[in-house]
């Protein structure tokens, strides 16, 4: 019997004992918006059952730390009533260019050795001070070299994990697990070999790069869809909340193709793009040159910068042969009846980590 087997034997055991959550939510607090999505177990494959996003008050960005959790409690509360879910078997993720990811190459060892070797030698790996940061790590088995193994760490600085606690608490829901953006990821995509996932958010971008499914460098950039909404509102809309509005509804990639003011606009999308395919460059030049030599095969787009048409069509010209493809994480799950089947495709792209995080309740 191999190991997984008995993994998963040892899974469904516990599940006989402490049966799991008929349904968990996912949630996934951004710089600028809340994405929450619940997903059912009770059929033989997830069902979404209910999804919704909600812009963050303005006055969240700057407020006292106090104040900040209150606001993203009582948003996170409405979000929940407003969107219909009723789970409060919550999934949230630690999110933040703090978060790190990083594969490490260490001698062959029992597992009771390694983990005592990790612990004392974590800090040569994260760049966090000694007791300040959580964190875990998973075998990926054998390096190239047969006296070596792969293991995948992953750390996130205590002060951010532990203000979820409370957050999540005054909301109303149960926190079952605090996970990373990358692997909420992984668990909506398509068999990976060697690929890129980039995740464009409000106001920060996250560069990933995956190896057989493994997130081995994951990357955040200052770059998100305010920089794509500045320059459409300069081109389209006097009023840059018009532009916001527009970007929310889903509706800039149809109507601005033939807009007054589209060259300005195409501009600004260009040097966007460039920047992120410059910056996807650099990791990957890093990834290969210090961890391992490979090519990626495909690049996904997920995130709500991802819907901009204009966008897609940049990214895809810069980066040549590679394909580039708009990830829609509703083909990784069945899409209750009940939900506005419009509403839904619309808004797919920034529900993606929030999926994926209510997902783990397949893998837990």
């Amino acid at each position: 019997m191999n190991l997984d087997s008995l993994q998963g034997i040892i899974r469904r055991i516990r599940h006989w004992i402490i049966p799991p959550p008929a349904s968990i939510v996912g949630i996934d607090i951004g710089s600028g918006f809340i994405k929450a999505a619940e997903v059912s177990f009770t059929e033989p494959e997830p069902v979404l059952k209910a999804a919704g996003i909600a812009k963050l008050p303005d006055e969240t960005i700057g407020a006292g730390h106090r104040r900040q959790q209150r606001l993203l409690s009582d948003s996170i509360k409405q979000l929940l009533l407003s969107s219909g879910i009723a789970a409060r078997e919550a999934v949230v993720a630690a999110s933040g260019r703090s978060i790190f990811v990083r594969e490490v190459a260490l001698p062959m060892m029992s597992k009771e050795e390694l983990k005592e070797a990790i612990k004392w030698d974590m800090e040569k790996y994260v760049p966090y001070e000694t007791g300040s940061y959580y964190y875990d790590y998973v075998l990926l088995g054998p390096g190239n070299d047969a006296i070596e193994i792969n293991v995948l760490i992953v750390a996130a600085p205590r002060e951010i994990v532990d203000n979820l606690v409370p957050i999540l608490k005054d909301a109303g829901c149960r926190i079952l697990a605090v996970d990373i953006e990358p692997l909420a990821v992984v668990r909506t995509l398509p068999q990976l070999n060697h690929s890129l996932v980039i995740d464009i958010g409000d106001r920060v971008s996250q560069l990933t790069i995956f190896d057989r499914a493994v997130p081995v460098i994951s990357r955040s950039i200052p770059l998100g869809g305010q920089n794509f909404t500045n320059p459409i509102g300069q081109a389209l809309y006097p009023d840059p909340g018009a532009a916001e509005n527009q970007y929310i509804r889903s509706e800039l990639s149809q109507t601005t193709e033939y807009m007054p003011g589209r060259n300005p606009m195409e501009k600004g999308m260009r040097l966007i793009a460039e920047e992120l395919v410059r910056e996807a460059r650099r990791t990957y030049e890093y990834y290969r040159t210090h961890i391992r030599e490979t090519n990626r095969e495909e690049i996904y787009l997920t995130g709500g910068g991802a819907r901009l048409s204009q966008f897609y069509d940049t990214i895809a010209e810069y980066v040549g042969d590679t394909q580039v493809t708009v990830h829609d994480p509703l083909k990784s799950i069945k899409v209750s009846s009940c939900l506005d089947e419009k509403y839904i495709q619309s808004v797919a792209s920034q529900l993606t980590v929030a999926i994926g995080l209510a997902l783990r309740g397949c893998y837990d």
